[in-house]
Formats: C-alpha cells, sequence, structure tokens
C-alpha cells in the first residue's frame, strides 16, 4: 500500500511539475507577448509624435505664410487705392488740360478769322489807296 501511494504520490508530484512547467512556459509566452505589444506600441507612440510633429511644424509655417499673404494683400490694397487716386487725379487733369486745349483752338480759329478778315480789309484799303 506504501509502494502504491508512494506511486500515486510520484505520479501528482510528476503532474504537478508538468503543470507547474507549463503554466510557466504559458506565463514566459503572456509576457513575451505582453513586452512585444509594449514595444510595439511605443513604436507607434513614437510615430505618432514624430508625425504630431510634423504636422505641427507645418501648421506654422502655413500661419507664417498665411500672415506674410495676409501683408502682403494689405499693401496691394494700399497700393491700388493710391494707384487709383493717382489715376482719377490724372484724368482730371487730363480733363482740364483737353478743355484748356480746346479753349486755345477756338481762340486760335478766332484769330485766325480775325486775321483772315483784316487781310481782306488790308487788301480793300490797299486798292482803294
Amino acid at each position: 500500500m506504501n509502494k502504491k501511494r508512494e506511486a500515486e504520490f510520484q505520479k501528482l508530484r510528476r503532474d504537478l511539475e508538468e503543470a507547474t512547467l507549463q503554466h510557466e512556459s504559458t506565463a514566459a509566452a503572456l509576457r513575451k507577448k505582453q513586452a512585444d505589444s509594449v514595444a510595439e506600441l511605443g513604436e507607434q507612440i513614437d510615430n505618432l509624435q514624430r508625425v504630431k510633429q510634423k504636422l505641427e511644424k507645418e501648421k506654422s509655417e502655413y500661419k507664417m505664410e498665411i500672415d506674410d499673404l495676409s501683408s502682403n494683400m494689405e499693401a496691394v490694397a494700399k497700393a491700388k487705392g493710391n494707384l487709383e487716386k493717382m489715376c482719377r487725379t490724372i484724368e482730371d487733369q487730363l480733363s482740364e488740360i483737353k478743355a484748356k486745349n480746346d479753349e486755345n483752338v477756338r481762340q486760335l480759329n478766332d484769330i485766325n478769322a480775325q486775321k483772315a478778315r483784316l487781310q481782306t480789309e488790308n487788301g480793300e484799303f490797299a486798292r482803294q489807296l
């Protein structure tokens, strides 16, 4: 009976050792799987942080570009306003010059008509003499 118990005890001990080895093997596999998952998640975090930094840099560059373009647009709008004002002034001056030219042409025509009349009168006076 002792041998039977001893054999049963040995069998239970072997089963326990096998179960312990199997559990240790499973635990080691799970630890490795967890470590791999942690490493992979760490890489994903690093990649996401790099992408985030890149996007923040691009955002900053775009903001600076928008600010530059906005300043340029303001300068262009101001220059456009100044040029339009200058154009109106020049158009007004042109109108004045055209009016003066028309007046000068009218006076020249009057003078030429008067000259022709005086020449005619002079010719008549010369004939009378």
